[in-house]
C-alpha cells in the first residue's frame, strides 16, 4: 500500500481509487512468483506493468517521483513496499542532471538529521537502488565528482570487520558499489581482511579505502621492497603524491592503524594483535611514503608509531629499521646517500620535525649511558674506539671476545632500536672529539690556563676525552714552581694527579693553573727526554707537541 494512502486511512479519510501506477503496481505483484524479503535483489524483480505506466510520464515528473520516492530511504535504510515502482524507475531514462543525481545520493548515506550513515542498515541495497541507476544514466565524465557518497555506501559494506549484524544483499550491493567506482580488483589482497592491521587500517580510511590514489599507493606499497627501497621506487612513489593528494591524506591514518587506531570502532577489539609479515613489510614503505611527502602530520604519525613499536623488534623490526631510515634521510643525517638526495627539496621547518622525530624514536633506552664507550646489544657488546687521531669508530665485541667491524645482523635485526641509540651516540661523539681537538689545537699555541677541577671534569673525566688528554704533556703551576707530566689516577685514587717524568705523583688542588706544555720553551734535554719516554709507552700523541728531533 502506498505510503500515501496509509496516511489517508490513519486519518479516517475515504480512500481515493487507485491511480494507474498503483494498480500497475498491483499486477506486478500478482505476476511475480515467489515473497519478497529482504534477500530479494530488487534488481532481478520484473515490473512491465508499472513500466508502462511511468514510460508515458514526462522525465521531469519521472525525476520528482523517484526524488520523493527516495526521501523516504535513507541513511541506508529502506523499509517500503515500492518494489515495482522503484524497479520501473531504475529501468527508464529520466533525462537525469549531475545536480539531481548528486541529491539522489545525498539522500540514501545520509539519515534525516542530515548524519552520513555508519552502518549498514535493513534494505540499503534497496535504498541504493535509485541513485546507482540514475548514476549510470550520466555520461562517464559526469559521474568523477559525484562518487563520494558511492565510496561511503561501499566502506559500509565491510563496517564492523565482518562481526555486526549480517544484511541480506551486502554483497550483491558491494559488488555493484566496485562496478561504479573502478575499484582495485585486487583491493581484498592490499588489505586482506582478518590482519589486525589491516582490519584498522581499513576502519580508518573508511571511504577513502576506495579512492583510486589510495589503492594506488596500497599498490605501490605492497611491492617487495628493501629497508632502504630503490631510487626508481622513491621517485614513482614521490611523484604519485604530489598527484594524488587524497593518496597522501591517507597516510597518517594508514600509520595510526599500527596502533589499534581508530579507538572509537564500535569492534575496536579486532584492531589489536600483532601484524603478521606481509603488513609489517607494508606499513615499512608506508613509513618512507610519508617522509616522502613531507606532510607533517604523516610524520608526527610515524614518529608516534615507531616509538609504539620501539620495544617489538623481534615482529616489527622491519617497520622500525625502515622509518628510522626514512627519517634519517629526510633530516638530511649523514651517510643517506642517495636516499637523501630522492628525498630532498621540502623545507627545512620540516627536515627539523623529521630529526626530532628521529631523536625521540632513538631516545637512549632504560639504564643508558650515553657517555659510556661500551653498552652491551643482546649477546654482543658495542665497543667505542677513540683514536689517537681523533678518529672514534664504532665495533662489536663478539661471545668469544673478538672485535669485529661491521655491525652483527643480529643486532640489526633483534635490536634497531638500540642499534639506533648506537649511532646517534656515535655522530655525537665524533662531534665531541672533533670540538676536543680544535681546542687542544688552540691552547698548543696560546694556554691562558685553566683551574685544575674545571680541566679533570671537561678533560678527563669524559670517557671520549681522556684519552687524548693523557697523551698530552700538561703543566701544573705548583706554590713551588711548574712541574710537568702525563695525568694520571693512582691506584685506589678517585682524583687526578700529574705523573712526572720520573713516575713521581703531584697532587693538584681545585685552583691549580694547568695548561699545556710548550716545548718551544724547554731545554732540548728535557724534549728529548719526554720524547724517550713516549715512545717507550707507545702512546702517539693527538696533536704534534713535540718538535721533530734534529737530524
Amino acid at each position: 500500500m502506498s505510503w500515501w494512502r496509509t496516511l489517508l486511512r490513519r486519518r479516517g479519510s475515504q480512500e481515493p481509487a487507485p491511480t494507474p501506477l498503483e494498480d500497475a503496481g498491483r499486477r506486478d505483484a500478482r505476476a511475480h512468483r515467489g515473497r519478497l524479503t529482504d534477500a530479494t535483489d530488487p534488481d532481478a524483480v520484473r515490473a512491465p506493468h508499472s513500466r508502462a505506466v511511468i514510460t508515458t510520464l514526462p522525465a521531469a515528473e519521472r525525476r520528482r517521483l523517484a526524488l520523493e520516492l527516495q526521501g523516504r530511504r535513507r541513511g541506508l535504510v529502506c523499509t517500503d513496499d515500492e518494489w515495482w515502482t522503484a524497479k520501473a524507475l531504475a529501468s527508464t531514462r529520466c533525462g537525469w542532471s549531475p545536480p539531481d543525481v548528486a541529491d539522489l545520493l545525498r539522500l540514501a548515506v545520509t539519515e534525516p538529521s542530515g548524519r552520513t550513515a555508519t552502518s549498514w542498515g535493513r534494505g540499503a541495497e534497496r535504498a541504493l537502488q535509485l541513485p546507482l541507476a540514475a548514476l549510470a544514466q550520466l555520461p562517464a565524465d559526469a559521474r568523477g565528482p559525484l562518487l563520494d557518497p558511492v565510496r561511503t555506501a561501499l566502506a559500509l559494506t565491510a563496517a564492523h570487520h565482518g562481526t555486526g549484524t549480517a544484511h541480506h544483499g551486502r554483497e550483491r550491493a558491494a559488488i555493484r558499489l566496485r562496478a561504479v567506482l573502478g575499484a582495485h580488483p585486487d583491493l581484498g589482497t592490499l588489505l586482506p581482511p582478518g590482519d589486525p592491521y589491516t582490519t584498522a587500517a581499513r576502519c580508518g580510511l573508511g571511504p577513502r579505502l576506495y579512492d583510486p590514489g589510495v589503492v594506488e599507493l596500497l599498490r605501490l606499497c605492497r611491492q617487495s621492497l628493501d629497508i632502504r627501497p630503490g631510487y626508481r621506487w622513491l621517485g614513482t612513489v614521490r611523484e604519485h603524491l604530489e598527484q594524488s593528494k587524497t593518496a597522501a591524506r591517507a597516510l597518517p591514518g594508514l600509520l595510526a592503524a599500527s596502533r589499534g587506531m581508530p579507538d572509537d570502532c564500535t569492534d575496536h577489539r579486532a584492531h589489536l594483535g600483532t601484524p603478521n609479515e606481509a603488513s609489517v613489510r607494508l606499513l615499512g614503505a608506508i613509513a618512507w611514503a610519508a617522509c616522502l611527502s613531507g606532510r607533517h602530520k604523516a610524520l608526527l604519525e610515524l614518529g608516534g608509531a615507531l616509538r609504539h613499536h620501539r620495544d617489538d623488534a623481534d615482529t616489527m623490526g622491519h617497520f622500525l629499521r625502515s622509518g628510522l631510515a626514512a627519517l634519517g634521510a629526510l633530516a638530511g643525517e649523514p651517510g643517506t646517500g642517495g636516499h637523501r638526495r630522492v628525498i630532498s627539496g621540502h623545507p627545512a621547518q620540516t627536515e627539523g620535525l623529521a630529526a626530532e622525530q628521529l631523536n625521540a624514536v632513538r631516545g637512549f633506552p632504560a639504564g643508558w649511558d650515553p657517555t659510556a664507550l661500551r653498552h652491551p646489544v643482546g649477546a654482543h657488546t658495542a665497543v667505542f674506539t677513540v683514536h689517537p687521531d681523533g678518529k672514534v669508530t664504532l665495533g662489536f665485541r663478539t661471545p668469544n671476545g673478538r672485535l669485529r667491524h661491521e655491525v652483527p645482523a643480529q643486532v640489526r635485526h633483534h635490536y634497531p632500536v638500540e642499534y639506533a641509540a648506537l649511532r646517534v651516540q656515535l655522530g655525537h661523539l665524533r662531534r665531541q672529539v672533533t670540538t676536543h681537538m680544535g681546542a687542544l689545537s688552540e691552547r698548543l699555541h696560546a694556554d691562558p690556563g685553566i683551574p685544575a677541577a674545571q680541566w679533570a671534569a671537561d678533560y678527563l673525566d669524559v670517557p671520549a676525552l681522556e684519552r687524548l688528554t693523557r697523551a698530552l704533556v700538561w703543566q701544573a703551576d705548583l706554590p713551588r714552581g711548574p712541574v710537568t707530566g702525563l695525568p694520571a689516577k693512582p691506584r685506589r685514587g678517585t682524583v687526578w694527579v700529574l705523573r712526572d717524568i720520573r713516575g713521581v705523583h703531584h697532587e693538584l688542588a681545585d685552583t691549580t693553573r694547568m695548561s699545556l706544555w710548550d716545548a718551544r720553551h724547554a731545554d732540548a734535554a728535557e724534549v728529548a727526554a719526554w720524547r724517550t719516554a713516549l715512545t717507550r709507552r707507545h702512546l702517539p700523541q693527538p696533536l704534534p707537541q713535540l718538535p721533530p728531533p734534529a737530524p
